[in-house]
């Protein structure tokens, strides 16, 4: 990348954006001005409150807690960040770069330039200031070893931006053709709906595996009904029945104390596991490692998150080249024979075929026919017909599956 078509590009921007501004007015360049003064205002009320949490409340917790408080903001970071995601299908380039291919610059400026555009989100000025507040609250808090946190996090958020600007860029060549643009929104929105149903469905099929009810509650229900029968028919004196229902509340609390240990060890084994195979955790197990006083997991997770980044955006670069350059959507020229005399025209032999909007209908005119296929073809492409055709599918498997597991009694008068 060349230093002085960089510095071009970060001016024509700053150029770019100023002109807009200038165009929307006074009263929207006031309204941004108040937007970002909120937002900074924000950013900064974050990191401070994050750094007095890590700082005060995780100063005496272990390095498992410390590892499940990473695993929750990454993954509520990532659950926002696909919702962003999900708004921007397609990305919107600051700098097109098809203007410039045709000028002696560096085209790999001008992608940076969007790069570092596409990292302005609510999602980053929510989380950015948690992931480094948190960092520095564990420094006062755990002493310098923790220090190796904020490499960790740069190279989280580099691989995430990458990751996710490479999957805009491969998503924006599918999307070159607008008919393939329209299915493909179509099925994201689908699989999005079906994805926010699988709770509901785990609560369905497995019986809400999170509940903490003790399997032995029914048992000791039914232990102290059999010892009030014997109460009641004089068997044992109220002295040995209250010694025990005792014994029964010691052992019932004992049977909770190890469920919860048991329960807290498999969701240990879980996310040690979950961190070790998913990149996303590599954070929070350097975290967890940096807790007690070892460096290599964080130094681990930072070479394979940088790497991940970097590939990444390499082949965004590459992707985002192809594109413009014609090598998806159709957009190449047939080449040229390299001798016309010699090219051959094939003609096409047999009747061509009939295409819908040449159809007529019986007994109507063919303006009203052409209309009337045109309104039917239009209806076939769009996104929101074929979600209206699909959400009934959707809708009886997740509630044919509700009633085929749990199928209610429906009283005869209901019926």
């Amino acid at each position: 990348m060349n230093l002085e078509h960089f510095k071009a590009f970060v001016w024509l921007r700053w150029r770019i954006r100023l002109n807009q501004l200038k165009r929307g007015g006074i009263a929207n360049s006031v309204i941004l001005i108040l937007l970002a003064v909120s937002i900074t205002m924000m950013v900064i009320g974050v990191f401070i409150a994050s750094v007095i949490v890590g700082a005060l409340t995780l100063q005496d917790a272990s390095p498992t807690v410390v590892m499940f408080v990473w695993d929750g903001v990454i993954v509520a970071m990532l659950f926002f960040w696909m919702i962003g995601l999900l708004t921007e299908l397609q990305r919107s380039e600051s700098l097109s770069l098809d203007k410039f291919l045709h000028l002696p610059v560096s085209l790999s400026s001008a992608f940076l330039i969007n790069y570092l555009s596409s990292l302005a989100s609510l999602t980053m000025f929510a989380f950015v200031p948690v992931l480094f507040g948190l960092s520095m609250g564990l420094v006062i808090a755990k002493g310098m070893a923790m220090i190796f946190l904020l490499p960790l996090c740069l190279a989280f958020l580099l691989a995430l931006t990458a990751v996710t600007y490479q999957f805009q860029g491969w998503l924006a060549t599918f999307m070159a053709n607008p008919r393939r643009k329209r299915t493909i929104i179509v099925a994201i929105t689908m699989s999005m709906i079906l994805v926010f149903q699988l709770p509901n469905l785990l609560n369905v099929f497995y019986v809400k595996p999170w509940d903490d009810k003790p399997k032995n509650q029914d048992v000791r229900t039914a232990d102290e009904a059999k010892l009030r029968d014997a109460l009641g028919a004089g068997q044992i004196t109220p002295e040995q029945f209250q010694q025990k229902i005792d014994d029964n509340v010691q052992k019932s609390k004992s049977a909770e104390v190890d469920t919860k240990q048991n329960k807290l060890q498999q969701a240990e084994q879980i996310g040690h596991i979950a961190n070790i195979v998913l990149p996303p955790g590599w954070v929070a197990s350097g975290a967890e490692g940096l807790a007690g006083q070892n460096v290599f997991p964080a130094l681990l997770g930072t070479l394979g998150l940088s790497l991940i980044g970097s590939v990444s955006l390499w082949r965004a670069y590459r992707t985002t080249v192809r594109l413009y350059t014609g090598v998806y959507g159709g957009q190449l020229a047939i080449p040229v024979a390299a001798n016309p005399n010699k090219a051959v025209l094939h003609e096409q032999t047999g009747p061509l075929a009939t295409t819908l909007l040449e159809r007529r209908i019986p007994w109507v005119s063919e303006q009203a026919s052409a209309i009337a296929f045109a309104g039917l073809r239009s209806l076939l492409r769009a996104p929101e017909v074929k979600m209206m055709l699909m959400v009934p599918i959707i809708m009886m498997v997740v509630f044919g599956s509700i009633f085929l597991v749990n199928a209610p009694t429906i009283p005869d008068a209901v019926r």
